[in-house]
């Protein structure tokens, strides 16, 4: 009795399966990233409006203390500085996800071995008339 190792198996048949299946992994990977990116862009934006939030009723509460203003002003600022690096951030991970897990390029090169001229088309070049 020969016992086989599936992962080692050479045919043609079988790289095809343990592509679909490294294929499957690496979306389920993908999926995964995606989805841990989006709760955590869910997180620091619900942080960042709460922040941007508080800095407004400092401001709105200061009564004229330039003291209390200015740090109203500095937690609205920082909170909009954060949201908008974390929306910066999420573009980046996309990016290199797309980069990383997308279609790689496939460039059509024809095999110069085959010929495909066929004379008489009409795709032939212009020739300078019948020749005698």
């Amino acid at each position: 009795m020969q016992i086989e190792d599936t992962n080692t198996r050479t045919t043609n048949d079988d790289q095809t399966i343990l592509e679909r299946g490294e294929k499957e992994e690496m979306e389920d990977l993908t999926q995964t990233i995606s989805n841990l990116v989006g709760i955590m862009l869910g997180i620091v934006g619900a942080v960042g409006v709460g922040f941007f939030v508080y800095g407004a009723y400092m401001y709105l509460t200061a009564s004229g203390a330039p003291h209390q203003m200015e740090k109203g002003k500095s937690a609205m600022m920082t909170a909009l500085a954060g949201i908008i690096l974390a929306m910066v951030a999420y573009g980046v991970v996309e990016l290199v996800m797309d980069a990383v897990v997308g279609s790689p390029v496939d460039i059509d090169i024809p095999d110069p071995t085959e010929s495909s001229y066929n004379p008489g088309s009409p795709t032939d070049p212009p020739t300078d008339g019948p020749k005698s």
